[in-house]
């Protein structure tokens, strides 16, 4: 039998894999320069972005917020015999923000009907602690027009937990202590189509309690670094 015959050849040749060889080292070399690459190109976005050596400063950021004027107007009064004073003033004194945040608080307490909120603050300066049991809260604009506030316990229905917390602080019967004060929302409908005026809009009013004085509230222009 003929050996060379017989031989088995080899399954790949020696210059196949060589040449196999040489394009994997190809290839490695290949990724090794694009990883190269990237490692730099995001170090310099890091230099870039965080700019330790403080070349350039970054560009100012707008962002919106509500604008007070040098003063803003309110309704206050004080009953000389109990020492209790009320205002009643805007949820917010930004003209260009009080309206969006009324409409916010007005959903989240579900009360249907078009309208205004405003902040009532009730504080006892006098000597005994003082019982306020807020019967009925009446205000007029600049053309004497009167609008009845209504109590959230009136007008509100809330489902959300922000609307709920917002009636049970908003109650208008409480106790003072001396130096106390609360603060409740309240609320005054649309007429027709006319939106109650802001409270700095108002021109007087008054708040009469159960068993206790009708303190008369009349306007007044306070500066905004008193607050």
């Amino acid at each position: 039998m003929d050996e060379e015959a017989t031989k088995p050849e080899p399954e790949v040749s020696f210059e196949q894999s060589r040449l196999e060889t040489r394009r994997a080292q190809w290839a490695l070399n290949i990724l090794v320069v694009f990883s190269a690459v990237a490692g730099s190109v995001f170090f310099f976005y890091v230099l870039y972005t965080i700019r330790p050596f403080g070349s350039k400063e970054p560009p100012p950021v707008d962002v919106p917020t509500s604008s007070v004027g040098p003063k803003f107007g309110m309704l206050a009064g004080t009953d000389e015999a109990s020492g209790l004073g009320v205002v009643l003033r805007d949820i917010d004194e930004a003209p260009s923000y009080r309206e969006q945040l009324s409409e916010v608080m007005r959903k989240d307490l579900g009360i249907e009907r078009n309208g205004r909120m405003y902040l009532l603050i009730v504080r006892n300066d006098g000597e005994a602690p003082a019982d306020v049991d807020a019967a009925q809260l009446t205000v007029r604009d600049g053309a004497e027009k009167g609008w009845e506030i209504q109590w959230l316990d009136q007008a509100a229905s809330p489902a959300s937990p922000t609307g709920k917390l917002r009636l049970t602080q908003s109650g208008r019967k409480f106790e003072l202590a001396k130096g106390e004060e609360r603060q409740l929302y309240v609320f005054i409908p649309s007429s027709g189509d006319s939106l109650p005026p802001s409270a700095e809009d108002l021109s007087g009013g008054s708040l009469k309690l159960t068993g206790g004085p009708d303190i008369p509230l009349s306007h007044t222009e306070i500066k905004a670094a008193q607050q």
